[in-house]
């Protein structure tokens, strides 16, 4: 799989942790969005592994690539700027592979 596939298949899972919900949400569908944030990224990790063979680890290296560019790249929020660099900042000590 090269970069530029691990790169997509990031893009499709930042969406999820690193979404910012717009304020204007009722607080109900907020609760429920963050609560199940975690396990739609699980169920869609574990269909694309099965439809593609290509699972988490394969990607998770990438990650932190994904967020610099994403940082850098997109018009985003503060907010979701400071989830970007603490990502960036946990992630900083797994070698890229």
């Amino acid at each position: 799989m090269s970069g530029a596939e691990k790169a997509a298949v990031i893009a499709q899972l930042d969406q999820l942790p690193n979404a910012i919900l717009p304020p204007h949400l009722p607080h109900e569908a907020t609760v429920v969005l963050d609560v199940t944030r975690a396990s739609s990224i699980r169920i869609f990790m574990k269909e694309y592994e099965k439809l593609s063979g290509i699972g988490f680890a394969d990607i998770e290296p990438w990650i932190k690539l994904v967020a610099v560019r994403k940082l850098i790249a997109d018009a985003i929020s503060e907010a979701e700027k400071t989830i970007l660099v603490d990502e960036i900042r946990r992630r900083l000590h797994t070698p890229l592979s």
